[in-house]
């Protein structure tokens, strides 16, 4: 999984993307840009001064483009997944072994050292 998290697996993907829009007739431009609404304070805090978030989004990303923008997602999405992995199997190694310890196919079977 930690192999998907590189720029030449997602310049891979794009590609086979790019070429399935054309296929299908959808045009889709890595140069276009993504254009995003300007983000404004509340009108209730026009006259405020605030020291802390209105809950406004910030301008960020603004003129990058399409692929840029999914290269983020795809890297975020494999980031969680490498994560969730980690965490559901590698901090469970004991629970995993005493489970292995109860298959009559491991190894381990009926091993006390498992549990």
């Amino acid at each position: 999984m930690k192999q998907k998290r590189d720029d030449a697996y997602f310049d891979k993907i794009w590609r086979e993307t790019c070429e399935k829009a054309s296929e299908s007739g959808i045009e889709l431009s890595s140069d276009e840009r993504i254009n995003r609404r300007v983000s404004r304070p509340p009108a209730v805090l026009a006259a405020c001064v605030t020291d802390t978030s209105t809950g406004t989004r910030s301008a960020e990303g603004d003129g990058e483009s399409i692929q840029t923008r999914y290269r983020g997602k795809l890297f975020a999405v494999v980031d969680e997944l490498i994560s969730e992995l980690d965490r559901r199997f590698t901090s469970n190694d004991e629970l995993l072994n005493a489970m292995a310890a109860c298959d009559p196919h491991s190894h381990s079977f009926m091993s006390a050292e498992s549990s």
